[in-house]
């Protein structure tokens, strides 16, 4: 960072780079985490329809019909934090 700057390189040039890989890592775990929590739902479901004497909880089934809505707030809970934080940590770099 402190080499790009002292080449005449602006502050969104330099941020760029990090905010493209905050995204594509965002995305990336989000995928990782659904791909774990949707499986992970289906095997337990079972399991606590019996803990619970009989009583249906319907987790499986709302997992799989709200999994784009659950998926999607992962995902801008992720962005939000992850984007935040990279444009913080980079302020104290940026300012040479």
């Amino acid at each position: 960072i402190g080499i790009m700057k002292l080449v005449g390189a602006t502050d969104r040039f330099v941020r760029a780079p990090f905010l493209i890989e905050v995204v594509f890592s965002s995305a990336l775990a989000a995928v990782i985490v659904a791909a774990l929590l949707l499986p992970a739902v289906a095997a337990l479901d079972p399991k606590l329809h019996q803990f619970f004497f009989g009583y249906s909880m319907g987790i499986a089934p709302y997992f799989a019909e709200n999994w784009w809505k659950i998926f999607g707030a992962e995902l801008a809970g992720l962005l939000l934090v992850n984007v935040f934080s990279t444009y913080i940590a980079m302020r104290r770099h940026l300012r040479v």
